[in-house]
């Protein structure tokens, strides 16, 4: 069916970052963080502190595969030949690009940090390796998990619209 669970009994991650930024939280509050590699393959961590008597007792931690969002994400076509990817606060792209988009999608997402936590539209001029001149249209939205901020980037070229 897809879930794995496995026991991690007798094993510290006191030293990950992740544990540590979340022993920071108070009740109620989330962490998730940087989209990791875990055995080859993309992974986020959702963890929450969890306080007994009011000290901190430890986290409750769930290790998200990042590949399954991929998957979901990659599946969804925008217009003709377009593409939808998340970008990281930090301007990474978390999801594979298009490779009939070429590297535009990483050019879009390397402009994104300026664009986080907003919504719009705009375009994007790129120059081919032979010489062409290509346009591109990019939608964006915020998109907000935990204490995570990303942008939603949906990737149209002009020759679609």
């Amino acid at each position: 069916d897809g879930i794995a669970t496995e026991s991690v009994s007798g094993t510290s991650f006191a030293d990950e970052a992740w544990f540590e930024t979340a022993t920071e939280l108070q009740k109620g509050e989330i962490q998730v963080s940087e989209v990791t590699t875990v055995d080859g393959d993309a992974a986020v961590y959702v963890t929450a502190p969890v306080y007994r008597g009011g000290e901190l007792a430890g986290t409750i931690t769930l290790q998200f595969n990042f590949e399954l969002l991929n998957t979901l994400i990659d599946d969804i076509q925008v217009g003709e030949t377009g593409h939808l990817t998340i970008v990281s606060e930090r301007g990474t792209l978390l999801t594979d690009s298009r490779e009939s988009l070429g590297s535009v999608e990483s050019e879009i997402a390397e402009n994104a940090t300026a664009l986080v936590g907003q919504s719009g539209l705009t375009t994007h001029e790129t120059t081919g390796d032979g010489g062409e001149a290509a346009r591109y249209f990019a939608g964006y939205a915020p998109l907000h998990f935990g204490n995570g901020q990303y942008e939603l980037v949906a990737t149209v070229p002009e020759s679609d619209v």
